[in-house]
């Protein structure tokens, strides 16, 4: 819903990351509980846990970096 009104490209990144990682958490949380494969859920847990923010990272300072230079 916020991407369809908000027009700055970090808004709507900042929208993305966070049901992104909140939506993923809650999947691997509902899988941990129904798997017998629960230590392979927690790795992919704390995994995805560093890795998500790192990744919007990497996004927000590339469009940083990218805009700069114009």
């Amino acid at each position: 819903m916020g991407l369809f009104y908000k027009k700055d490209f970090m808004e709507k990144l900042h929208i993305l990351s966070i049901s992104d990682t909140i939506g993923i958490l809650f999947f691997l949380i509902g899988m941990l509980f129904i798997s017998r494969y629960s230590l392979k859920m927690i790795l992919l847990l704390i995994v995805f846990l560093i890795t998500a923010p790192m990744n919007t990272h990497v996004m927000a300072r590339a469009f940083f970096l990218r805009s700069r230079k114009k």
